[in-house]
């Protein structure tokens, strides 16, 4: 008679890999929220500051940053792991969120926009190759597929959420509401880091260079 292993049931939520889990998913999450969620309140906050000739460099610092940043991000994890970048990557976005808050000027804000896409470019490469290290063939596909639902729930309800923040409690909560949040995303994935193995980089492997990141972006 041939015995079978058990099947194992909510693979991404098992003793293992809860806390992995968790902490992914809420740290993609706020990350896709900065990016979709905040078009809403725009027109408040650049009001607001009264930047109208500015009112698209929100969006483009975002972008810029978080296209450079992905790239170097990911010269980083080829050559030492994921570990640095998980490690530096929300305080980067942090900074960002409480910058973009408290900005007494159109020129604070596109600084706190570019240090949230900074943040999130490091964050996306870093979080997919954790996925890549820490869950089995099995997990994975299902991770990234957690992934994937991550970045549409922003986009479906996002914009209501900070539209709603914003004409109840302010724009500026549309960052500051998240500033508590993101510290427990690194607080669930930190004991996670700390257990990865030693990396060993691939000689063979290409490298993303700075200036291939400043021309892309």
């Amino acid at each position: 008679m041939t015995r079978t292993e058990p099947r194992r049931r909510g693979v991404l939520w098992t003793p293992e890999n809860r806390w992995t889990t968790a902490g992914l998913l809420l740290v993609v999450t706020l990350l896709a929220f900065e990016n979709m969620g905040v078009a809403t309140a725009m027109p408040t906050m650049v009001a607001d500051l009264d930047g109208g000739e500015l009112y698209s460099w929100p969006f483009t610092a975002h972008l810029v940053a978080s296209v450079a940043a992905t790239v170097l991000s990911g010269r980083v994890c080829d050559r030492r792991g994921p570990t640095l970048s998980l490690l530096v990557g929300p305080w980067i976005f942090l900074a960002g969120l409480v910058a973009a808050g408290a900005a007494p000027t159109m020129e604070v804000l596109l600084v706190g926009r570019a240090l949230q896409g900074f943040g999130s470019g490091v964050l996306m490469v870093a979080t997919s190759l954790l996925v890549a290290l820490t869950y089995d063939d099995r997990e994975r596909p299902v991770m990234y597929a957690a992934f994937a639902a991550a970045w549409v729930l922003p986009a479906v309800v996002g914009p209501s959420i900070a539209g709603l923040v914003t004409e109840t409690a302010g724009w500026r909560w549309v960052f500051l509401g998240l500033v508590p949040l993101m510290p427990l995303g690194m607080g669930l994935l930190v004991p996670v880091v700390r257990r990865l193995p030693a990396h060993v980089p691939d000689p063979a492997a290409r490298r993303a260079g700075i200036v291939a990141a400043v021309t892309v972006a």
